[in-house]
């Protein structure tokens, strides 16, 4: 059993040093190719000078955090000819739903193969994100199947790229607290994977789980099931909501777009996923959120400057 656990303990190590080199590799080619084209711009001419300039109007204060809003999956046949136009392919749809939201959560019994992930991450336009759920089948008691799981799926995940997202890692309520194999889990997980957690038993609800997770810069999950807004207990620099409600109040989405740009303006990352329906209410809702996001992140400037 030693053995097999050091053996394990050895191969996510690997992993975890592979994934961190990649990202490290992609963000400096991306710093590069700006850098580069940069200096390609060629040099402006000085302007005459002006007879008293009036003063450049004061812009307003950048945002200081992105904020993603989408629902779980995509390719819905049932929302072909609502919320898509009819006879688009699932690799269509994924295009047209990036044109729309800037984030997709994965809940897939089983991931596509590579070429399919590669095919999707070059479907989106930059800064859209892929979260992805934690596989379930994986033994949360076991900090050995936790570690082999979590290697797994980086390597699956590899061909999105720039375009992965936080890992969703939701324990069962059949797991009672454990704060052991959390604190495995979070060792191995590469330093620039985004983990936000979901714990189903009302024992991970601790001060000492949150004092964990923030400690790691991971998050813990925010769920709406519509029986009223959950308190936004933040442990990272971003925050992972999951809106299980199925109502359509205004003031409900009036509500979220305030906390979410509250949020965004004190530099949170926001993740906000909505439930699927079969009718493809949630996607319009999603857009709606979007909308109403957008509006909130512009007005508080404006508010401040006049």
């Amino acid at each position: 059993m030693a053995r097999s656990k050091s053996k394990h303990i050895r191969l996510i190590n690997r992993r975890r040093k592979q994934y961190n080199q990649r990202m490290k590799r992609r963000k400096a080619e991306v710093k590069a190719g700006g850098g580069a084209a940069q200096k390609r711009r060629p040099a402006r001419k000085p302007a005459a000078p002006a007879a008293a300039p009036a003063a450049p109007a004061a812009a307003p204060p950048a945002m200081l955090a992105e904020a993603r809003i989408g629902t779980t999956g995509f390719s819905y046949r049932e929302w072909a000819g609502r919320a898509y136009p009819a006879g688009l392919t699932p690799l269509q749809m994924l295009a047209y739903y990036s044109s729309q939201l800037s984030g997709v959560e994965l809940a897939l019994p089983k991931l596509p193969s590579p070429d399919a992930l590669a095919s999707w991450a070059a479907a989106v336009p930059a800064g859209f994100q892929f979260a992805v759920r934690y596989p379930w089948h994986v033994d949360f008691r076991s900090g050995i199947a936790v570690a082999k799981g979590l290697g797994d799926l980086l390597e699956s995940v590899e061909p999105l790229g720039m375009a992965l997202g936080p890992i969703l890692i939701q324990v069962p309520s059949t797991v009672p607290a454990d704060r052991h194999v959390l604190a495995d889990l979070l060792r191995a997980a590469p330093g620039e994977l985004r983990l936000a957690f979901e714990f189903r038993h009302p024992a991970w609800n601790e001060e000492s789980t949150l004092r964990l997770l923030s400690a790691h810069d991971a998050a813990l999950v925010l769920s709406d099931y519509g029986e009223g807004a959950p308190r936004l207990t933040l442990t990272a620099g971003f925050t992972y909501l999951r809106i299980r409600r199925d109502d359509d109040q205004p003031d409900i989405w009036s509500g979220w777009a305030d906390r979410l740009a509250t949020l965004v303006r004190r530099g949170v990352d926001v993740y906000a996923f909505l439930k699927h329906d079969r009718k493809g209410v949630s996607f319009d809702r999603a857009r709606r959120l979007a909308m109403l996001l957008t509006a909130e992140e512009t007005m508080a400037p404006q508010q401040l400057l006049t």
